[in-house]
């Protein structure tokens, strides 16, 4: 259990109906993230009372309007996804894996990079030697300088043996899943 010593607290929020509104059977309980700040405005309209006059004779209070606003130190995508559009994200994520080291062996010149966890090899985001010079994606046959890849592996040239790389390959953790709504918001969730 987390206990909150510093800051203003947690906001936790429950879920009542689903996405087409229809009341959950068991409503859910979300903590949405640690809270930095909080603020409520309330703010009124005035409306002049004229009367018969040029000159308002009285003041009253028309329209109100409230606003809340939370800042938070962390944020829970998942709640956010299950609040606000009716879902339950499954768990995974999808990620840039930036800088992972490798060196060129001999024959055939080709490096596989080692995935965290379960991670599928999905994209390639270009390959730099270890002074930050970046190497030119090429579709086969790589000379100095170039590499190939092909389903996460990478394919260099003879020239290039020994020496070391920073790979930055695209993986997938998990079954991530994309929430895209018609207000053309999209979250890309983990746990």
């Amino acid at each position: 259990m987390t206990k909150q010593k510093f800051g203003v607290g947690v906001l936790i929020a429950t879920s009542r109906t689903d996405a087409s509104g229809l009341a959950l059977a068991v409503p859910q309980s979300y903590r949405l993230g640690i809270l930095q700040d909080v603020s409520t405005d309330f703010s009124f309209e005035s409306k002049p009372l004229y009367g018969a006059n040029q000159l308002p004779v009285d003041q009253g209070r028309g329209k109100a309007k409230l606003a809340f606003t939370a800042k938070t130190a962390d944020i829970n995508a998942a709640a956010l996804a299950a609040l606000h559009f009716g879902i339950t994200p499954t768990v995974g994520v999808k990620l840039p894996l930036l800088d992972w080291a490798g060196t060129i062996p001999a024959t055939p010149f080709l490096l596989t990079p080692i995935l965290p966890g379960s991670g599928t090899w999905v994209s390639d985001l270009g390959v730099m030697d270890t002074s930050g010079n970046n190497f030119t994606h090429v579709a086969t046959a790589p000379t100095t300088g170039q590499y190939s890849v092909s389903a996460g592996a990478y394919t260099f040239a003879a020239t290039d043996i020994g020496k070391r790389y920073r790979f930055k390959p695209f993986l997938v953790n998990g079954s991530p899943q994309r929430i895209s709504t018609n207000l053309l918001i999209k979250f890309n969730l983990k746990n």
